[in-house]
Formats: C-alpha cells, sequence, structure tokens
C-alpha cells in the first residue's frame, strides 16, 4: 500500500525537511570518508598509503597514513621544482659533454633533462613515518597518458626516460630525495 505524508503545517514540513538534509548530509560524508582516493587538481591524485605497498619499503615500513593541507600542496611545488631545477643543471652538464664527446651524434635534450612541472601528471602518497616526519611519494608521468586508471592505482612505468620519475619530499624537514628517472629503452 501507498502511503502518501501529508504535512498539515508548515512547521511539521519545516522539521521534516530539516531532517531529511541532515540524514542526507550524514551519508554524504560517510561516502566521502570511504573514497580515500580524491584529485586536488585535474593533474594530481591523492591516494591512500597502504602499509603492505611496496611503498612501505621505498618508505621504511613504520609508516602511517596522513593528510595533506593547502600548505602541504604548496610546499610540494616549492620542493618540487627545485629539485627538477637541480637535476636538469646536472643534466644540462651531461648533456654539453656528451656532445662535446660525440660531436656527430647530436642526441635531442629531451632524452636528457626533466620538462615543465605542468607537462605531468602525479601521484601523490602521503605518510608519516616513525619520527612523526610526513613524507610525499610523488609518481610523474606525461598528461598524454589517457588512461583513467591512474587517478585511482599507482602508475609503474618501465623505460620512457624524463617522460616518467619519482621522487619522496619530507615536508617537515622540507628536503627531497630523488629524482629517480626511468631509464630509456
Amino acid at each position: 500500500m501507498l502511503r502518501i505524508f501529508y504535512f498539515s503545517s508548515k512547521y511539521h514540513r519545516s522539521i521534516f525537511s530539516i531532517s531529511l538534509l541532515l540524514v542526507l548530509l550524514f551519508f554524504s560524508c560517510i561516502t566521502k570518508k570511504q573514497n580515500k582516493n580524491w584529485i586536488y587538481e585535474n593533474n594530481i591524485a591523492v591516494l591512500p598509503y597502504l602499509s603492505d605497498s611496496i611503498l612501505s619499503r621505498i618508505l621504511n615500513g613504520d609508516c602511517e597514513l596522513s593528510e595533506l593541507s593547502q600548505d602541504d600542496f604548496e610546499k610540494i611545488d616549492i620542493l618540487m621544482k627545485k629539485c627538477m631545477e637541480e637535476y636538469n643543471s646536472k643534466q644540462q652538464i651531461k648533456y654539453d659533454e656528451y656532445n662535446l664527446k660525440f660531436p656527430k651524434q647530436k642526441i635531442d635534450k629531451y632524452y636528457f633533462l626533466l620538462k615543465e612541472i605542468e607537462y605531468y601528471n602525479r601521484q601523490y602518497i602521503c605518510a608519516l613515518n616513525g619520527e612523526g616526519e610526513k613524507l610525499v611519494w610523488i609518481n610523474c608521468f606525461p598528461k598524454y597518458y589517457s588512461d583513467s586508471y591512474w587517478r585511482s592505482e599507482i602508475v609503474f612505468v618501465l623505460d620512457g626516460g624524463t617522460d616518467y620519475f619519482q621522487l619522496i619530499i619530507n615536508l617537515t624537514k622540507g628536503i627531497y630525495y630523488g629524482p629517480a628517472v626511468n631509464g630509456h629503452a
């Protein structure tokens, strides 16, 4: 039997509306907590830290899940750009040395240098280590990477050169480790 509710007063309609709104709000919060992956920007996906993953070994095992604040994202961008600039300045020297040593074999700088930060999609996994330091593992790959699963699963690619690299940023100390740039096939 279909039962239709009829509210005799504005007061009862208001109470019902507010109650319904609170219930919907409650369930939307639960849903958001269950979805541990989220997108910060179109090109950044934050993935959950899993203690039984290979990353637990990279981050020295005794870590726990942590979250990133807006301030953390800004620090990451600054440290990441600094890391990329430092890497590129060292690679520029290697590139110049190679061209002097082998003048007939010109190789494009593309194979030596990282692109601008905007070139890359990025995956972040944030964790607190045993000392309470906030670590962020960053996985970078080109935006032309068309599979959408990168927003929910770690992308591991063999080869690919400077299109693919990873680094770890210690936000607590303001330092970085890397980058670890993929090789060329």
